[in-house]
């Protein structure tokens, strides 16, 4: 995948249009645009904007559920409040789209269920290193 965006990537590994962030009354919100992704559990997903990769999560809960936290982060969630931030930021200037890859299908290693999107996400985010992931704090 050399010369590739880091869009490219995630769609060659099967990463789909899940929705997009919007600003409503200046509140970063979200515009599902598939159903079927919305309610998916365990995700792998993606913040992405001009096809550069801004930060890379997973969740085992729905995905609804989870970037919900980013729209209204409890005083205890460090890390959601600094990704609201950097939406209310980001959007005033340029598109945030959600990819999502949902966790279907059975995968096994010697008969042990494996969660792909678990499974990936530490190699992505090492590989592509979307500047609103904090490694190692």
């Amino acid at each position: 995948m050399t010369g590739k965006s880091d869009r490219t990537l995630l769609e060659h590994l099967g990463f789909e249009l899940a929705g997009e962030w919007i600003l409503q009354e200046g509140q970063p919100k979200i515009r599902y645009l598939s159903s079927r992704l919305r309610a998916s559990q365990k995700v792998l997903y993606a913040f992405v904007s001009d096809n550069e990769v801004l930060y890379l999560g997973k969740t085992v809960n729905r995905l609804d559920l989870r970037l919900n936290g980013y729209v209204h982060p409890g005083p205890k969630q460090k890390t959601n409040q600094r990704v609201h931030a950097l939406l209310k930021e980001t959007l005033p200037k340029k598109p945030v789209h959600i990819l999502a890859l949902p966790g279907e299908g059975k995968i096994e290693y010697r008969g042990v269920p494996v969660n792909l999107a678990a499974g990936l996400e530490d190699e992505l985010i090492a590989r592509i290193n979307p500047p609103w992931n904090l490694q190692g704090t």
